[in-house]
């Protein structure tokens, strides 16, 4: 091989080494390109991680200072991402419902490019009851970034709305009513004078009755509204037209003042036809005058208290009229006897104690009756005059009982409060000159009210009476 060959040759091996090296080289070059490009898409996928674990974190914070109990979990099986979050009672049970409605949102998303996550917050204030929150369940959109997710939407859509207890469980229907059956018949009649069919009304009866506990109210400061009917119209019930038939107790702020201002009312017009009617059952006889009260005592009597009623009533020298039930007679004799012996007046408060309204002539007859005869066998004595229980009497009532009847003008609500404080400012607000004051000497409460009211009477110039010596009787 002569000189200029060889010379040629290594002339191309110089190039195959040279294209070697260069080759080495960009595959270096671009293997470390690769590698940073790894190490910076792990690192953008680490950020938005973070991003989404900072995002769970806030809002569990903010649920917690709304008073909220929640699971937050990811969701990251679909397209968008998703931050799902279920509310949970006190004893960490999921309420139902909720977590299907979020993960169905999510899929309905697939197709929105622009959405990579949703998130789902609550958001909680107080209503016009006690103890009770108005939550609506929030939705929002985020976009992808490099590095984190930018909220895409200002104005977050209300994907529900619910009603919590203080326990964490749903508020519903049921937990407002204290009474269905007057409910029922107050929505009827606001149907009816809205001009709802016969037949849509009782459908709407019917749901209330069956879905009350399911069925989605709406509460406002002084009422609340129900979706009825097949087109779920919304019917709204002011609290006013439907305070004898919720849980007073919920109410709260305005609502509560204004239920306080009806009770008030209700009280005062109650007492004031109690005092006419009173006035109008005055018997034939004489009548004390002056400043006079008659402490009136119902449902005994009880061997315990009535017993330390009758000594507290003979230390003050004061002579009261006893509404006795027949059923409790037995037993008893001898202390009515003493009652008696002592100037108080026996009286007639049925047998049993039901709403006479609601019984028969006959029936009304034989608890007025049965009771007379156990009274008179029992201390000689028959009773001259009828408190129905509950006050409750109409002219049925009135014709076959064949007693005078007489209630009362002032409502100590000794048997409401239990506490002597409270029935001592009962009588304090209520009192006036002919007053029949009642109170129950089977309730330990009201037996211990007793001295402080007497105190209160006399200290006011009162003397004490029997309710015949009131009426004439």
């Amino acid at each position: 091989m002569d000189r200029k060959e060889l010379i040629r040759k290594s002339k191309e091996n110089q190039k195959k080494i040279a294209w070697s090296l260069a080759g080495g080289l960009l595959f270096c070059v671009l293997m470390g390109l690769g590698w940073r490009a790894y190490q910076q898409a792990e690192a953008h996928k680490q950020a938005l991680k973070a991003a989404v674990l900072q995002l769970k974190d806030e809002q569990t914070q903010y649920h917690r200072s709304q008073g909220l109990m929640t699971s937050e979990s990811l969701h990251d099986q679909e397209t968008p991402l998703g931050l799902v979050s279920v509310l949970t009672d006190q004893a960490g049970q999921a309420l139902p419902d909720l977590e299907r409605l979020q993960t169905d949102r999510i899929k309905s998303l697939a197709k929105e490019k622009d959405v990579d996550l949703v998130t789902f917050t609550y958001q909680s204030q107080e209503t016009s009851l006690a103890n009770v929150k108005d939550v609506k369940l929030l939705e929002k959109h985020y976009r992808k970034t490099k590095t984190s997710y930018e909220l895409l939407n200002d104005e977050s859509p209300s994907l529900a709305q619910l009603y919590l207890k203080k326990d964490g469980t749903r508020f519903t229907l049921d937990d407002f009513l204290a009474n269905k059956d007057n409910f029922v018949t107050a929505v009827s009649e606001k149907l009816s004078a809205s001009g709802w069919t016969e037949s849509d009304i009782k459908a709407s009866v019917e749901q209330i009755r069956k879905e009350s506990a399911t069925l989605p109210i709406a509460l406002t400061a002084h009422s609340i509204l129900l979706p009825l009917g097949s087109k779920s119209t919304s019917v709204e019930m002011a609290f006013s037209e439907i305070y004898e038939s919720i849980q007073a107790d919920l109410l709260a702020g305005e609502a509560r003042v204004a239920y306080d201002a009806y009770v008030a009312e209700k009280a005062a017009r109650e007492a004031q036809e109690a005092y006419e009617a009173a006035l109008r059952a005055r018997g034939p006889n004489p009548v004390a005058t002056g400043k006079v009260v008659a402490l009136t005592f119902d449902d005994g009597p009880d061997p315990n208290t009535t017993r330390q009623l009758q000594k507290i009533l003979r230390q003050n020298n004061v002579r009261a009229t006893f509404f006795i039930l027949g059923q409790k007679v037995a037993g008893n004799e001898a202390l009515l006897c003493e009652l008696r012996d002592e100037g108080h007046q026996l009286a007639n408060h049925s047998w049993s104690h039901p709403d006479l309204t609601k019984l028969t002539p006959e029936q009304v007859h034989a608890e007025v009756a049965n009771t007379q005869q156990a009274i008179l066998n029992a201390t000689g004595t028959l009773p001259t005059i009828l408190r129905p229980p509950y006050g409750a009497s109409n002219a049925r009532v009135a014709q076959a009982a064949g007693l005078p009847i007489v209630n009362w003008t002032v409502d100590t609500l000794d048997w409401q409060s239990r506490n002597p404080v409270a029935i001592l400012n009962q009588v304090k607000a209520q009192v006036h000159s002919g007053a029949v004051i009642l109170m129950h000497d089977i309730h330990q409460t009201s037996v211990d009210a007793v001295q402080s009211v007497i105190d209160y009477l006399k200290a006011e110039g009162y003397s004490f009476v029997t309710v015949n010596e009131l009426y004439g009787y």
